[in-house]
């Protein structure tokens, strides 16, 4: 939202009239306004279609890698697509493809303004040296790097202006990627030795063919010390560094990183052109009016994401009331007419869903106080069967510090909206555990008091590794709240799975489906009697979807031979796969 105003107030974005409203407003205004529109209550605009949504289904991938699989952002600078009108996005989408949406700058919406990632799983592009960048970009588009947006962009592009991008970001200011550690960074400095040698004692590299470790975001850090590990980078040295770490030593390593101070940019290592690149719309550039017109009735289709609350963000929540300029010159006999005209107009219906927040409104949330008599002598009773206590009132007093962060999704959750108190499973004055002042040792075990079922699951034979301790709930779950129904700390299940499982992430030339819509099609998340975590063994979880007999039902029932050997005898890339002989998921 914030990047968009500015763009009308600058001009990059033509439109007069929002030229004239947002020129002169302060940023903290416009963050303000943001954050007002982020806590509404989201709903399926009520506009018709401009074409067909199941045509614009597939061609729809392509703005997937930005804009998500079903429409909800995966980064912060990109809008949502989902539920928008329709006709808006097709104008949208012509306008970049023909120029009065005259293209975009290459890298800003995912690396940050300036190169400094906001977003973790992002890198920070400023003040890498250009050698190193041209190399990376130079990898996307020969495929030794996966990443098909990037490739899209990249392809076509001559040496010049990928050197352009390059000494560009190497000459931004640098500093420290203000987005979460994923581990203990005093931990990680003994460990980080090995790496020294390469990317420097402090990580400032003075080679150009490595890239500086400081103040770089941990998440990508550690994915990308994984992604050697896996194989999916491939590099036959850091592969044998990396391959007797495990993950929370990778985990250690890279905030211990993150919280170094990164190098300035050196004048004299970035000779040339300082001036961003900008892009022309390939990614669109090939697609005709019907295509568009279909891509945006699908989006138009799709049922919005959960409002983003005021997501990581602090300050006021109010709306910013705009100076009047528009009105300022009409006098009261032209004011009285125009609110007699809109007057005397049918309203329109509301949509069904757009008052159905449950709980109380975040924006008013810290303002509800403890009801007169409710406290002897100023000491609170934090009792949940205490009838001169609400549930609501004593957390609306925990929240009045601790609702910045994982807590900014409290108002609306489901632990919310079934009046689970603080006090269930924290601690207010004597501490147990090490940390979170939970009530028992070990978080699970807090968990585990209500999600009994969860408990028997990692008790048998596949199960997620918490009871051995190298995982906790919280590593997939925020307990807090979150975008999503099951309190996933990422935007879908697959995304969940994919921040450890990243080699089954793809994107693969042929696509297994069950495995793009949901993990959850194969697999049981907190274990199972069956290897893998399967809900069945094999064949029979293939036979679920392909029938019992080679090649479905209409070729009889299964052999003995067949039956007792698994289907992945020859069909091994069950997640996808990249060969020529990709429709049938082999090696």
């Amino acid at each position: 939202f914030v990047p968009a105003m500015k763009a009308y107030a600058a001009g990059q974005r033509k439109h007069e009239l929002m030229r004239v409203l947002v020129s002169g407003v302060s940023e903290a205004e416009l963050n303000n306004m943001a954050l007002f529109y982020a806590g509404q209550t989201p709903a399926r605009a009520q506009t018709p279609l401009v074409g067909d949504p199941s045509a614009g289904r597939t061609a729809s991938a392509l703005c997937a890698s930005c804009h998500g699989e079903q429409g909800g952002s995966v980064v912060p600078a990109w809008p949502g697509l989902a539920g928008q009108d329709s006709q808006y996005l097709a104008e949208v989408t012509k306008a970049y493809k023909h120029g009065s949406r005259n293209k975009v700058v290459a890298c800003a919406g995912c690396h940050g303004e300036g190169g400094i990632s906001k977003s973790p799983g992002i890198p920070s592009l400023a003040g890498l040296m250009p050698e190193y960048l041209v190399a990376a970009m130079e990898d996307y588009v020969g495929g030794q790097r996966k990443h098909e947006l990037k490739k899209a962009l990249f392809t076509g592009m001559s040496a010049a202006e990928l050197n352009d991008i390059a000494q560009y970001y190497a000459a931004q200011p640098t500093a420290r990627a203000p987005t979460p550690a994923v581990g203990n960074p005093s931990a990680g400095q003994a460990v980080s030795a090995v790496c020294a040698g390469c990317h420097g004692a402090q990580g400032i590299s003075t080679n150009p063919e490595w890239p500086s470790l400081a103040g770089q975001d941990a998440r990508y850090t550690a994915d990308a010390l994984r992604s050697y590990k896996s194989g999916s980078r491939d590099d036959a040295v850091m592969k044998r560094l990396v391959a007797g770490l495990d993950d929370r030593t990778i985990n250690d390593m890279a905030s211990y990183y993150a919280t170094l101070a990164p190098a300035p940019p050196s004048a004299q290592r970035v000779a040339g052109k300082r001036d961003p690149v900008v892009v022309s719309n390939r990614l669109v550039a090939a697609l005709d009016d019907r295509t568009i017109n279909n891509i945006a009735s699908y989006f138009a289709s799709l049922a919005p994401a959960q409002s983003a609350g005021a997501r990581g963000a602090s300050g006021r929540r109010e709306p910013v009331v705009v100076r009047n300029g528009l009105v300022a010159g009409l006098d009261e006999r032209t004011v009285n007419n125009v609110a007699s005209y809109y007057a005397s107009l049918r309203p329109a219906q509301p949509a069904s869903a757009r008052n159905a927040r449950s709980g109380p409104d975040p924006i008013l949330v810290h303002t509800v106080r403890p009801h007169d008599g409710s406290s002897v002598g100023g000491i609170i009773s934090f009792r949940k069967d205490d009838p001169s206590r609400r549930v609501e009132d004593n957390n609306a007093m925990c929240l009045s510090c601790h609702e910045r962060g994982g807590q900014t999704y409290w108002s609306g959750s489901v632990h919310e909206s079934r009046a689970v108190a603080c006090t269930e499973c924290h601690t207010v004055m004597v501490p147990v555990s090490r940390k979170f002042a939970l009530k028992t040792k070990a978080e699970p075990e807090t968990c585990f008091q209500c999600h009994k079922d969860q408990r028997a699951k990692i008790f048998r034979s596949a199960h997620m590794p918490i009871r051995e301790g190298k995982i906790t709930c919280s590593n997939c779950h925020n307990p807090h709240g979150s975008a999503t129904e099951a309190l996933l700390k990422e935007n879908s299940i697959n995304d969940n799975c994919y921040k450890c499982h990243a080699e089954k992430r793809g994107p693969f030339l042929f696509e297994h489906a069950p495995v793009r819509q949901n993990c959850l099609s194969c697999h049981d998340p907190h274990g199972s009697n069956t290897e893998y975590m399967l809900k069945v063994s094999r064949p029979r979880l293939c036979a679920e979807c392909h029938g019992f007999g080679h090649g479905g039902l209409t070729q009889g029932p299964l052999s003995v031979e067949t039956f007792g050997r698994s289907c992945q005898n020859c069909h091994t890339a069950i997640h996808g796969s990249n060969s020529p002989s990709g429709p049938l998921l082999q090696r």
